[in-house]
């Protein structure tokens, strides 16, 4: 019971910080999408 306890946290360790990042690039691409669509307009 304690080892897959333990095997848990460290999986969810592992998966946590991908999350976080997979979150972040998304954001960051949305951004620049954003900032892309706004020039585009201001462009026309």
């Amino acid at each position: 019971m304690l080892f897959s306890e333990q095997g848990w946290y460290r999986e969810k360790n592992l998966f946590t910080p991908s999350v976080v990042t997979l979150t972040a690039c998304c954001g960051v691409e949305r951004f620049f999408y954003l900032i892309k669509k706004m020039q585009d307009i201001h462009s026309q």
